[in-house]
């Protein structure tokens, strides 16, 4: 079993999630067999449904909005000859805010330093004078900034700016 190092943090906090005997429990005892359930028709070695390949189900914690579970079955040469299985188990939370890394904006778009944490700070949905007062700049600069990101990468609202930084690797906020 591995578990990337937001999943240890996760793991760690004991909350909807543990590992425990080598097998990934929830909190309940029914979505721990709905999770067992998931992962075991995922690592049957003649696991084959052309329709539906992710199960899904939802975890509660102790706070905020349940993690959502998403297994698969991880497909390879050996995996689909049934000399191995292995799945693959992505646990989303929907309260965990996600922001663009700075630096892929400018490499992706061609913006500049104040020109990518503008648009960052407008992905979280900062309001336009908060933004100018925390940067320190007047509203015509930031004015300004925004007009040439939004050049830049094509685009002519913050809807359409949002709707394209959630589609784009990230990282998470802390």
């Amino acid at each position: 079993m591995h578990a990337n190092p937001s999943a240890q943090r996760l793991l760690a906090s004991g909350d909807g999630l543990v590992i425990k005997d080598g097998r990934v429990l929830a909190r309940g005892i029914r979505e721990s067999l709905t999770v067992q359930h998931l992962i075991s028709t995922a690592l049957a070695p003649n696991f084959q449904s052309a329709e539906n390949e992710i199960g899904t189900a939802l975890v509660q914690r102790r706070k905020g909005l349940p993690f959502e579970i998403l297994v698969t079955p991880l497909k390879s040469d050996s995996v689909l000859s049934g000399e191995h299985t292995a799945a693959a188990m992505f646990v989303v939370d929907p309260d965990q805010r996600v922001r663009p890394a700075k630096e892929l904006l400018q490499a992706l778009f061609g913006l500049t330093p104040a020109e990518a944490r503008v648009a960052v700070l407008l992905s979280d949905g900062t309001p336009v004078r908060q933004i100018s007062e925390n940067l320190g700049i007047s509203r015509n600069t930031l004015k300004t900034q925004v007009g040439c990101g939004y050049g830049k990468i094509g685009i002519n609202r913050q809807s359409e700016l949002i709707r394209l930084l959630m589609q784009l690797p990230a990282c998470s906020k802390r």
